[in-house]
This record gives structure tokens, C-alpha cells and sequence, in this order.
């Protein structure tokens, strides 16, 4: 859980963060060279061993802005600045062995992109390529004719204007690196000055960026560092292939985040710190019925993330017996929240004051509210009585109990005098065990000797 972190100083000063897509691959760049890592354990950067292994672009890049690798590893595709008027170029190269970056050739493939380019995206099969402008902070899309050659790109348009998302009004300025969802139907992008926060984005229609619009949801990508500055600018983003995990470069490192729900930036887990702490919310038993009402406790601390909470509770008078009277619920996850939570106590005794206590807790210990005093409702008896009566009368209503009188059914009815007849019979034969039939109005159906012999009439 939390935020784990590895220095790359070393080699290339935190720009760029590309994953082959098994995990066990990392590249990075500065300002003309690319570098390649290996994690011994996939998507585990604390595992990062330098492979001594880099590819100079010098030869067509004076600076280098970002870069891709196909998903089978034998293409790559370099974004960077060209010539005195700092144009954006995109240039394909051959990888002669998968994902080893020493053995890249270039393919005398270049496409001027007529942009500020910062940040590139291509999709798994080859087929799309996202650009972010960080002059206007707008992402641009295109389309390969061909799979994987960059010859064949063109620029996305409908009805004769490039396909764009202006992401100004929620990031602001200052867009840096960006990322996207296997899917297209996600993007991520991070704001490397100004907020330093990474924002998520959907896009009804996966690919086309016209429909994208913000979830509302972000992270600040520097609060929980503990290295100095704290200030350091996020330049690049990249997700594990399961969603669970996600990447940011920024100066001289690249951090890890934990993430409770695959692709959901909101859901990072910090690191656990301490147990957490808890209140019963007294006075406030909610829905109370004769056998079941519900309990509320509030988290005012999560001690960074908790993994359990609910409510034990045990009978009034029960004391001398606490061990054997005592009862609990509780659910079980990965909890961030603050603030109230709601549990059904079921199984309860009509009319009945129970004791009820909130608990939550982690691997470092367990708290516990205070004991508050909550009531079942008492049980509404119908009337009934009997009487013979007209069969062509629809006025006989009755419950059903199966556990003694202790809950009744819905009402049935209201039935004439065979209708009822009907009706009960279907119940009494249906399943096994002792039935219990109570009547709200003064009417004695025909129940055979039989059918009688199987029910307890109250009247």
C-alpha cells in the first residue's frame, strides 16, 4: 500500500516513464539518450535493476519529449524537437530484439505534428496515437492506416475539424505527461506546475475525444512524498496493466501509487499508520422493526487505511452472560473514509432494549466506540374472531407465523369464505414445520379437518 518510490538519477533524471506491457521492462530518457530497466518483480519499482542497456536519438532529436514502444516490443516511436525553428517530430525505429532498446534502428520515418507536443499515447494494437499540445494544454488524436507505421498516420476529424479536448477549465495550464486506459475510454493527465495534481477524464465514446469530459476525480501526486523538495514537477504518468497501480515520474524519481479500484485515481490507498479510531452515533438507531433496526458508527480517524468495522451488541440483562449473549456484524475491505457508517443488526427480539457498540480496526489494533442503548418495536397483534358468513363475501384477512409468533407475514386477502380456504391450504402444504394462522376479521373458514390438523387457528 502507500507510495513506494526508486532514484533514477543516475541515469536519466526522471523523464518519460514507459512500461513494456509485461511489467518487467521500464524506459526513461533525457535529453537525447533512452535508458532501459528491468524489475525482477512486474510493475515493482522497488525492484529496478539498471540494465546498462541505452539508445542515443541525437541523430534526429535535439530533445527528446516523449516516447512509445509497440506491444509486441519491436517498435519505437520518438516525440521530440527538431531544427532551429524547434519544430515537433514523431520517428519510427525498429527494435531488432524485442524490448531492447540497444538494438534500435531507425526506419527513416518521421512526421512533422505541426504542435507543441509534450506527451504521446499510442493504443495496444497499433492503431491510435494521442498527442498532448502543451501550447493550448489539448489533447489531439490520430489514426494509423496501417497498424504500427507512421507513415500512415492522419489526423482525426469530424466534419472537417480536428478532433480535440481542451482540459484548461479543470487543469489549468502546464499539462506535462499523460496516459490513458487500454480501452481509450480513460485519460489521465498531470499538471506539473501549478497544482501538481493528476486528473482523470472519461470519454463516453471510447477514442473520441469530443466526448470526454472530468469524473471529478484527482490526486495530488506530491502530499504524501517524504523525500526533499516536496515541490518536485510531475512530468509523466503510467498505469500496471491491471489498473491497480499507478506510475509517476517526477525530477530524480519515479513513484508508485496503490490504487483500492482499478483505473480510479480518487481510490490510492496511503500507507497505514496507526489503528484507526471510531464513535457509536448514539441516539440514532435508524429503522428500528421488532426483529431487526440499524446501527450507525462514524470513523474520525483511518489510521491511513482500515480493513474492517462493524457493531457487536448483546441483550439488556444479558450482562452476567456478556460472552454467550454477545453478537457482532462487521464488513470487510480496504476503507479510506471518514465519517458515518450503517449496519443491519437483524435476528433481534421483538420489544427488546439491545446494547450496541461500533468497532473498526487494521493489523495495528482495533477501537471501539461507546455502548448506546437502542429498542426493537413491539409486534402489532391483529384482532380475529370467528363467524359463519356469506361465501360470496370478500372479507377475510388473515397473517401467517412460521417461528412461533414471533413475525408475521404480510396480510393475506381479503378473500371470500372458499377463496380463504384455497389460499391457506397452498400455504400450510408448502414446505415443512408449524404454521400459525391469525384472522383480522370475524369469519370462520372451511377449513377441512384435515387442513386444520396442520395449523394453529388463533382466534
Amino acid at each position: 500500500m502507500g507510495v513506494k518510490s526508486y532514484d533514477i538519477s543516475a541515469q536519466h533524471a526522471g523523464s518519460g516513464l514507459v512500461f513494456a506491457n509485461s511489467g518487467t521492462k521500464l524506459y526513461g530518457f533525457n535529453a537525447t539518450t533512452i535508458f532501459q530497466y528491468t524489475l525482477s518483480v512486474a510493475w515493482n519499482i522497488t525492484t529496478i535493476t539498471y540494465d546498462s542497456k541505452s539508445f542515443n536519438a541525437s541523430g534526429q532529436a535535439s530533445t527528446i519529449r516523449d516516447i512509445c514502444i509497440s506491444t509486441n516490443g519491436t517498435k519505437l516511436y520518438v516525440m521530440g524537437v527538431k531544427g532551429e525553428l524547434q519544430d515537433i517530430y514523431v520517428w519510427q525505429y525498429t527494435l531488432s530484439t524485442p524490448f531492447d532498446i540497444s538494438t534500435a534502428s531507425y526506419n527513416s520515418i518521421e512526421k512533422l505534428m505541426y504542435i507543441l507536443g509534450i506527451s504521446c499515447f499510442i493504443n495496444s494494437v497499433g492503431t491510435r496515437l494521442f498527442l498532448i499540445d502543451t501550447l493550448y494544454d489539448i489533447a489531439i488524436s490520430y489514426t494509423f492506416g496501417t497498424p504500427w507505421d507512421l507513415s500512415t498516420i492522419t489526423k482525426d476529424t469530424t466534419v472537417g475539424v480536428t478532433d480535440t479536448y481542451d482540459f484548461t477549465s479543470i487543469v489549468g495550464t502546464y499539462i506535462k505527461g499523460m496516459t490513458m486506459k487500454p480501452d481509450l475510454s480513460k485519460i489521465y493527465v498531470v499538471n506539473e506546475a501549478t497544482t501538481r495534481m493528476a486528473y482523470q477524464f472519461a470519454m463516453s465514446t471510447p477514442g473520441y475525444l469530443p466526448s470526454t469530459s472530468y469524473e471529478n476525480k484527482s490526486l495530488n501526486v506530491t502530499k504524501e512524498f517524504t523525500l526533499s523538495p516536496l515541490t518536485l514537477n510531475p512530468n509523466d504518468l503510467a498505469f500496471s496493466s491491471d489498473g491497480y497501480t499507478f506510475y509517476v515520474s517526477q525530477a530524480d524519481y519515479i513513484f508508485s501509487y496503490t490504487l483500492r479500484i482499478a483505473w480510479d485515481i480518487s481510490s490510492y490507498v496511503p500507507d497505514m499508520t496507526d489503528a484507526p479510531t471510531v464513535e457509536t452515533v448514539d441516539e440514532l438507531c435508524e429503522d428500528r422493526q421488532a426483529t431487526t433496526l440499524t446501527a450507525v458508527g462514524k470513523i474520525l480517524t483511518t489510521g491511513g487505511y482500515y480493513t474492517f468495522r462493524g457493531f457487536e451488541f448483546y441483550e439488556d440483562g444479558a450482562d452476567d452472560e456478556y460472552d454467550e449473549s454477545m453478537y457482532a456484524v462487521r464488513e470487510m475491505g480496504i476503507f479510506i473514509e471518514t465519517g458515518e457508517f450503517r449496519m443491519t443488526l437483524s435476528g433481534l427480539k421483538p420489544s427488546t432494549v439491545y446494547h450496541i457498540i461500533a468497532f473498526a480496526g487494521n493489523v495495528l489494533g482495533i477501537d471501539y466506540g461507546e455502548w448506546i442503548l437502542c429498542s426493537t418495536l413491539g409486534i402489532t397483534t391483529p384482532d380475529y374472531g370467528i363467524h359463519e358468513e356469506e361465501p360470496t363475501t370478500p372479507t377475510i384477512c388473515f397473517y401467517v407465523s412460521e417461528d412461533g409468533g414471533h413475525t408475521w407475514s404480510l396480510k393475506f386477502g381479503p378473500y371470500t369464505t372458499d377463496q380463504a380456504d384455497i389460499a391457506i391450504t397452498k400455504i400450510l402444504v408448502r414446505g415443512s414445520g408449524k404454521k400459525q394462522i391469525k384472522f383480522t376479521t370475524d369469519a370462520l373458514t372451511g377449513l377441512s379437518a384435515s387442513v386444520m390438523c396442520k395449523v394453529d387457528v388463533k382466534i
